[in-house]
């Protein structure tokens, strides 16, 4: 047993979440909330291990305190297809995508990347409170 290796897919993931926090950094900048974080899953096809990035909407601050607003797919549409494309690039795919909206910030609805647009049963969505994107390794 001495000739097997380990191998460990969170030290690929390094690169990968390092990479991220650069292409989201414009993201930053513009004051949106943006989060990277390596998810490690049980294992199989149901709970892989995973990456996930969160988009939060940008914090203004109001006569009554802080407030959020919303933004749209087009506001972070560039970012967010450079990250996808890089992504892809280094055998990872989309595992799943998740918004909620600012009527219901704590919702958490699946959404469907197709054609470069978002959607939710069939409609196109394009209000967000925030965006998640997951990203697993193809094996």
């Amino acid at each position: 047993m001495k000739h097997l290796k380990k191998y460990k897919i969170f030290e690929s993931f390094n690169k990968n979440t390092n990479e991220l926090n650069d292409i989201l950094l414009e993201l930053t900048d513009l004051g949106y909330f943006v989060d990277v974080r390596e998810m490690k899953g049980t294992g199989g096809v149901l709970s892989p291990d995973s990456i996930r990035v969160f988009v939060g909407v940008v914090q203004n601050s109001g006569y009554y305190g802080e407030r959020s607003k919303s933004f749209t797919y087009d506001d972070v549409k560039e970012v967010f297809e450079r990250m996808i494309d890089y992504m892809e690039s280094e055998d990872f795919y989309i595992l799943n995508m998740f918004y909620s909206t600012t009527e219901d910030p704590a919702s958490h609805n699946l959404v469907k990347y197709k054609n470069h647009r978002l959607y939710f049963f069939g409609k196109e969505v394009d209000n967000f409170h925030h965006l998640q994107i997951s990203f697993t390794k193809h094996n």
